[in-house]
């Protein structure tokens, strides 16, 4: 279900399907994530991803593809424009606590 809403969202945003890949695989954090990531881009033979995740991630995400793949292939790490989770005011609302 998650997925096929995540899809819709990104064609309603004018993503081309062929360009939507939705990885499958076992993840216990940040770095098995961008090792998921990286060895599908190889596997497709692509050299760039964009990877849309939360504002409280951004950083982490593009450290960690930095320490563990460096610059190629290359990765834009955005957050959803539509986060709610703000630095300043984190701890005054449980719903955006991490």
């Amino acid at each position: 279900r998650e997925e096929s809403i995540n899809r819709e969202v990104l064609t309603r945003s004018q993503v081309p399907p062929d360009a939507i890949c939705m990885l499958n695989g076992k993840v216990k954090n940040t770095a098995d994530e961008v090792r998921l990531i990286a060895h599908e881009l190889a596997q497709r033979g692509r050299d760039r991803v964009i990877i849309v995740t939360s504002k409280a991630h951004t950083r982490r995400v593009r450290a960690t593809w930095r320490a563990l793949v460096g610059n190629s292939p290359s990765a834009i790490v955005r957050y959803a424009a539509k986060d709610p989770y703000s630095p300043s005011r984190w701890w005054r609302n449980t719903r955006e606590a991490l």
